[in-house]
């Protein structure tokens, strides 16, 4: 067999085993929407997250249980689910202590060159994407911040 062929069969079996794991994961998000509490993600929401979580190897519960979500049809990662991989990778996040509910300063530090940042978000930054107002962004402005 020449290379070529080979290496045809070997991307028509990758291409196999995806859709098989695609049959497996859409069989699994079915089982998890006879739960009540998973139902509003809804079958496409469910599958959607499973698969992000999937690509960044992070337990599919623990992405369903609050760690994404979805809007508009995209799939987004929380806040806490974000600080754990920084961390779990070994580099760190630390709330400045001059952060209100109207301004949040994080720092952070890479655990493989030391390279420093510092970012800000406040509350004219929400104003202006449009984000402040919300009932959510009412009820705790420091953390949407």
């Amino acid at each position: 067999m020449n290379q070529i062929a080979i290496k045809e069969q070997s991307g028509s079996s990758d291409f196999t085993m995806q859709l098989a794991e695609f049959d497996r994961i859409q069989d699994t998000c079915r089982k998890i929407l006879a739960t009540k509490h998973y139902q509003a993600l809804g079958e496409a929401g469910v599958h959607a997250i499973m698969a992000r979580a999937k690509a960044l190897g992070i337990h599919p519960f623990e992405a369903l249980n609050g760690g994404f979500y979805v809007v508009s049809g995209r799939v987004g990662m929380s806040t806490e689910m974000m600080a754990a991989l920084v961390r779990q990778r070994g580099h760190s996040i630390r709330k400045d202590p001059k952060s209100t509910n109207e301004c949040v300063i994080l720092h952070g530090k890479r655990a493989d060159t030391g390279d420093e940042w510092t970012c800000k978000f406040d509350k004219d930054d929400a104003i202006a994407a449009g984000l402040w107002g919300g009932a959510t962004w009412k009820k705790y402005p420091g953390v949407m911040l």
